[in-house]
């Protein structure tokens, strides 16, 4: 794979935090069904395209995300998420367009900008069932990250 990819809210969380801390992913209430082993295997598939990028609504809601935790991790992987998106480009999509999209009322507004994202050739990592579908049936390049995860070997 190569070009550039975005990532959905969740899976954003995931990298932000392992990044940090591998042993905190099980202790962030949104990351229960994680472990080291998928942080890898996140860190692995972005590695296979030349660029990650950012929207805004993601950066927005993971940085609300990731602050289900105590402090220190609370303030550490905020920093983290600060870091990412200083290095990371991030793309402006108007909510005006997002909300156009016809997949807005079923999937919120940084959904449709996603999809925005990969109409316009990026691919998407997404651990949403609706999103991933929403991008299929449109044709865009998805990975569903749920699926990743199922195929390992060791999972359950």
């Amino acid at each position: 794979m190569s070009g550039l990819v975005v990532i959905d809210t969740n899976v954003a969380v995931l990298l932000a935090v392992g990044l940090v801390d591998i042993r905190i992913i099980k202790r962030h209430k949104r990351l229960q069904k994680y472990d080291e082993i998928d942080f890898r295997n996140l860190i692995n598939l972005i590695g296979q395209f030349s660029e990650l990028i950012f929207i805004p609504n993601t950066l927005t809601e993971t940085s609300n995300i990731v602050r289900y935790l105590g402090e220190p991790d609370r303030s550490i992987v905020s920093e983290k998420l600060a870091e990412m998106a200083s290095n990371h480009q991030e793309i402006f999509i108007s909510s005006q367009s997002a909300a156009g999209r016809r997949e807005f009322v079923r999937l919120g507004l940084a959904d449709s900008a996603l999809l925005i994202m990969a109409e316009n050739g990026a691919s998407l990592i997404t651990d949403d069932a609706a999103l991933y579908e929403a991008a299929v049936r449109s044709g865009y390049a998805a990975i569903n990250f749920t699926h990743v995860q199922a195929a390992r070997p060791d999972f359950p």
